[in-house]
């Protein structure tokens, strides 16, 4: 590792090899490569950033500011290690790179193959990029939102902020406490950890994974939700959504004209139900419920306000296999198979 002349930054090369600077004002002017070096052109001017080619002879290119505040990793395989102390801006271009930023930092990912983020000292802004595969680490803190290109793995810490971006993406939410939203494209996959709260993205393919304490939010994707460890309040967005739930979820299906399949599970005993919360507003979502068990404490929550259990008992039909589907006044349905329409009673029912 050696630090850029005049400046605050380490790089490394993967190669092993030995770094060898050419600084220089003049693009058009720079010394000669060293034979069997790594030759990085590191080209000053005012404001840190631009486009020019790499001078001949070597193997990368950066452009940094006379403070040092702006850097550019425009072209080359190698690594870049902010020391800290000052709130940089750091953007990757077209190479492999890999960045260790510090408190305070902007990192912006670029269109290389291969990039990896590592904003694990905390207090980060973080941008992905346009290009292959990428990987940000996340410390306390920051605030990372995905990038558009293919595929992308976001690791978070507790007190992140994460948004997801248009590629296909993994973020690992797993350690809990985190604010994450989901995409707006590919396919992605959202692990929750303990008091996450997960909005769903609004286009392409997601699944989510939560864990006891998460709110999760179904967005507008077609959204698979994992609600299996419990304890959990779910709602389906106005995608495609189903639903797999846990002993003691609160469960609310669909809006805004989406759908949901909702799968409450089994070998669940006494005093280990679920609930379907109705959340009273005008949506237009049709559910179907499945495993629904009314002598284990499985309910349907009415909203008081404008839903009673007799007049929903009352407005109830059979659907075309024989189960009881439920109408509330906020234009919603919930088909719950399984559930004859003669054997629905009010005791299926509570208020809130």
């Amino acid at each position: 590792m050696a630090s850029v002349p005049g400046s605050h930054y380490d790089v490394f090369v993967t190669t092993g090899q030995t770094a060898n600077f050419g600084v220089t004002s003049d693009p058009n002017s720079v010394r000669a490569a060293v034979s069997g070096e790594f030759n990085l052109e590191v080209v000053t001017n005012g404001n840190g950033t631009g486009s020019v080619a790499t001078a001949p002879g070597y193997q990368g290119l950066a452009i940094l500011a006379p403070d040092g505040r702006v850097l550019t990793a425009a072209h080359g395989d190698y690594g870049i290690v902010d020391n800290p102390g000052a709130s940089d801006l750091i953007t990757l271009g077209d190479g492999n790179v890999s960045v260790g930023g510090a408190s305070g930092d902007t990192i912006l990912g670029g269109t290389g193959a291969s990039q990896f983020i590592d904003a694990h000292l905390g207090h980060q802004s973080v941008v992905g990029g346009n290009g292959g595969n990428q990987m940000i680490w996340g410390g306390a803190g920051d605030t990372i939102q995905g990038g558009s290109g293919g595929n992308e793995t976001i690791g978070g810490v507790a007190g992140n902020i994460i948004i997801g971006g248009a590629g296909n993406e993994f973020i690992d939410g797993s350690r809990g406490g985190q604010s994450i939203v989901g995409g707006i494209g590919g396919n992605e996959t959202i692990w929750g950890g303990t008091g996450d709260t997960i909005l769903g993205g609004s286009a392409g393919n997601e699944t989510i994974g939560g864990a006891a304490g998460d709110t999760i939010l179904g967005g507008a994707a077609n959204t698979f939700i994992d609600g299996g460890r419990g304890s959990q309040s779910i709602a389906g967005g106005s995608g495609n959504t189903t639903v797999w739930g846990g002993c003691g979820d609160t469960v609310q299906g669909a809006s805004a004209g989406g759908t949901a399949m909702i799968a409450f599970g089994t070998g669940r005993g006494v005093g280990q139900g679920e609930t379907l919360w109705d959340n009273g507003t005008t949506s237009g979502g049709n559910d179907t419920v499945v495993d629904f068990t009314q002598s284990i404490g499985d309910r349907i929550s009415l909203n008081a306000a404008s839903d009673s259990p007799n007049s929903v008992l009352a407005s109830a039909t059979q659907g075309s296999s024989g189960d009881a589907v439920v109408h509330l006044s906020d234009g919603s349905s919930m088909t719950i198979l399984g559930v004859p329409l003669a054997s629905l009673t009010t005791s299926y029912f509570t208020t809130h």
